[in-house]
């Protein structure tokens, strides 16, 4: 439901900032680790160190100033 949205994110930030997909039911330890509680999860890492994290399905444009917020508070 929120690929699209997440994908056009991707592209605003050509390549400076890396965005990654985890299938929690795939990968069930990844998302125990990350102590995921619902999905969709978005994590911030800046420097392999969590800088910030949000649930839920946001549209583009917010995905974009949450990034933002994220790199510019790291």
């Amino acid at each position: 439901m929120m690929a699209p949205s997440y994908a056009e994110s991707a592209k605003k930030f050509d390549g400076d900032i890396r965005f990654f997909k985890l299938n929690s039911e795939e990968h069930p330890q990844g998302s125990a680790r990350l102590n995921v509680r619902g999905i969709p999860a978005l994590f911030f890492f800046n420097g392999g160190k969590l800088v910030s994290q949000k649930s839920g399905a946001l549209p583009e444009h917010a995905i974009t100033k949450w990034v933002r917020e994220s790199f510019t508070s790291s």
